[in-house]
């Protein structure tokens, strides 16, 4: 089950034109797999799920000091949980969530592929770091 983003109307649009970049397979092995409901604001790649997530609020974590991973034009901000990795693009017109499982021991491959579709199908804003 991937619960959608309950996120303002107004990205609608934009998560609509990401779901159509985003590729159908990460890595070799992980297929896109339908989302449980169905939101053009989730995707899911794999069994043990790499998780999409378009619309998020803004990470309560991000300060001006915050490191960036800066991949294929897109940056992104990492929170590490016990379970699994969230990247949150931050340079978007709406944040966009990459949750990948700590099983998964290299990860910069879905954010090659991720951050691909990201820049192609969300304008670039500078990274907001004041605080909420």
């Amino acid at each position: 089950m991937v619960p959608p983003v309950a996120g303002p109307p107004t990205a609608d649009a934009d998560c609509a034109r990401l779901q159509a970049a985003l590729p159908t397979r990460l890595d070799p092995d992980l297929t896109r797999r339908p989302t449980t409901p169905s939101s053009p604001r989730t995707a899911a790649w794999g069994g043990q799920p790499v998780v999409l997530r378009c619309g998020t609020p803004r990470p309560e974590d991000l300060r001006p000091t915050s490191n960036l991973a800066e991949v294929n034009g897109v940056s992104w901000f990492q929170q590490i949980g016990g379970q699994a990795v969230t990247w949150t693009a931050v340079d978007r017109t709406g944040y966009v969530d990459l949750t990948v499982p700590t099983s998964y021991a290299d990860q910069s491959g879905f954010l090659i592929d991720v951050g691909a579709a990201v820049a192609r199908a969300l304008p670039r804003l500078p990274v907001d770091t004041s605080r909420p």
